[in-house]
């Protein structure tokens, strides 16, 4: 699947709960079998105790997210954030997808 980051000014209610406490929000370019657009999102309320999710809410939450020096782990944090909200949605990502090309 190919995919593309941009920033918007806010993010729409979660499809989950319907609570405004979306943090990160992601569409995939590519459809779903039917015909639908893919979309991600971390939820401050759905996602505090996920495995993985609740690890990343944590991070955003105690501002690990603005400091530079965190990065790498901010990285690891989300891609184990992507791969879980993937699979409860029965997609999972392609293998060397972060391999330089």
């Amino acid at each position: 699947m190919r995919h593309e980051t941009q920033r918007a000014p806010s993010l729409p209610p979660c499809t989950r709960c319907d609570a405004n406490r979306v943090i990160i929000s992601g569409q995939m370019l590519d459809l779903n079998a039917f015909g639908q657009q893919i979309v991600i999102q971390l939820c401050g309320i759905c996602d505090a105790d996920a495995p993985a999710g609740g690890p990343l809410v944590s991070f955003l939450r105690e501002g690990g997210g603005s400091a530079p020096e965190r990065m790498r782990e901010f990285e690891e944090l989300a891609q184990a954030w992507q791969i879980e909200a993937m699979a409860a949605r029965g997609l999972m990502r392609m293998p060397g997808f972060d391999q330089p090309r």
